[in-house]
């Protein structure tokens, strides 16, 4: 059929690896320039082998097939936990975090995991704190919120350090 000197036909092209005919429609015409025929294919579909009728697909029979996005069972998350391991445990031998839990009660955790973020983050102020507990396991094992530090440091008393660092002095020769 000849379109305005664009010749279109039907043409029939057998996939070798799985063995399907496909349909593609194939435009031909001159390209004065560089003096040469020039065509573009476009798919129609496949060939029924049975039928010989064309079957319109894409390709791939990727619209029959659209993929559901895959969902996790469980949401994974990764924290770490060496550094604060290592404190926490230094603070436990050392006899600290008995001695904060007899002064303070339960702020101990609270103030290990916020002592363990300043040594740690030397350069860093208490604001990056929630951001850093989301990396990291530590002892208060439940998120601290800006307003709960600053609270924390209010309820502090002079009475409680000075009790605090009297136990201290007792425990070191």
């Amino acid at each position: 059929m000849i379109n305005g000197g664009i010749y279109t036909t039907i043409v029939y092209k057998k996939d070798m690896r799985s063995g399907i005919t496909y349909a593609y429609d194939s435009k031909s015409h001159w390209d004065k320039e560089k003096q040469q025929s020039r065509s573009t294919q476009h798919l129609i579909g496949r060939v029924d082998p049975a039928t010989g009728e064309i079957v319109p697909t894409d390709g791939r029979n990727r619209t029959a097939k659209a993929k559901q996005p895959v969902k996790p069972n469980q949401d994974f998350s990764h924290k770490y936990y060496g550094a604060t391991y290592l404190l926490t445990q230094l603070a436990v031998k050392t006899g600290l975090a008995q001695d904060l839990q007899a002064c303070f009660g339960n702020l101990t955790d609270m103030i290990l995991s916020i002592a363990e973020y300043l040594v740690l983050e030397l350069e860093s102020t208490l604001y990056r704190f929630n951001h850093w507990q989301k990396l990291h396991v530590h002892p208060a094992n439940q998120p601290i919120f800006s307003q709960q530090s600053n609270d924390l440091l209010g309820q502090i008393t002079k009475s409680q350090i000075t009790d605090f660092f009297r136990r201290q002095s007792k425990s070191r020769p």
